[in-house]
């Protein structure tokens, strides 16, 4: 049976704005991802002072895999209103934390990561192969999930 989807345009916006002293400074930067053919939006519950792995990424995917080739856009929010998740991304053999506050998003518009040991500035990036996020608190927390491929 043939595919009857037809892939489309992605468009994401991302708006500041603030009046400081009566002057306003804002600014809106649109990213468009053309021929996208695969969107996932669900909302996950990360259990108590547990970790979990989100999602595994391979070039030759299999099963719940998604294809790291074909990755344009991933959006995780914490949709917590009090507490902070730790968020990890893995490729190769190295890993990179960021911690995504109450109510915090994070975004990545492509498939390149990579993580240091030192006080280094990265100098490379690798593809990213696995997403997991870690909740300390005493509580379970909602994130929610986006992940956009071609």
């Amino acid at each position: 049976m043939a595919t009857t989807l037809t892939a489309a345009t992605l468009t994401v916006n991302v708006s500041e704005s603030i009046t400081l002293n009566g002057t306003t400074y804002d600014q809106t930067v649109t990213e468009t991802f053309a021929s996208i053919a695969k969107f996932d939006k669900r909302i996950i519950s990360i259990p108590a002072s547990t970790s979990s792995t989100l999602y595994t990424f391979a070039s030759t995917p299999a099963g719940l895999q998604f294809d790291s080739d074909e990755l344009k856009y991933l959006r995780i929010t914490n949709l917590d209103d009090t507490n902070q998740v730790i968020l990890t991304t893995s490729a190769a053999s190295t890993a990179g934390a960021q911690a995504v506050n109450a109510g915090g998003t994070y975004t990545l518009m492509g498939n390149g990561v990579a993580g240091a040991g030192s006080k280094a500035a990265i100098t490379a990036i690798a593809v990213l192969d696995t997403i997991f996020v870690r909740n300390s608190s005493g509580a379970a927390i909602d994130i929610e999930i986006v992940i956009a491929t071609a």
